[in-house]
């Protein structure tokens, strides 16, 4: 995929831009995630979704470890969390 072809959008955190790859009728939605470098997500929680990340290109960053490219984490609904990323990170993002 050529990202630098890729309809970002901006969301609600500085930093944070998403392109949407699948939404369906109900909750469920597939989301490719930019974070710039520098970015910070503040705490927060996704209270009815669970959120699966899959790290595609740079470093992504939480209070439990750094991710990859190829690296995988989920979060079940409700968990609070926060995000960052020095270098900038491209990541699939798979909301249910």
């Amino acid at each position: 995929m050529d990202f630098s072809k890729t309809e970002w959008r901006s969301t609600t955190t500085p930093g944070v831009l998403q392109a949407t790859l699948y939404q369906s009728s109900v909750a469920a939605r597939t989301v490719l995630m930019r974070l710039q470098p520098g970015t910070h997500a503040e705490l927060h929680s996704h209270p009815t979704e669970s959120e699966e990340i899959f790290v595609l290109d740079g470093c992504f960053e939480d209070d439990d470890r750094t991710y990859r490219p190829g690296d995988y984490c989920i979060r079940p609904a409700g968990k609070i969390h926060r995000a960052w990323s020095g270098t900038g990170c491209i990541a699939i993002v798979i909301y249910r």
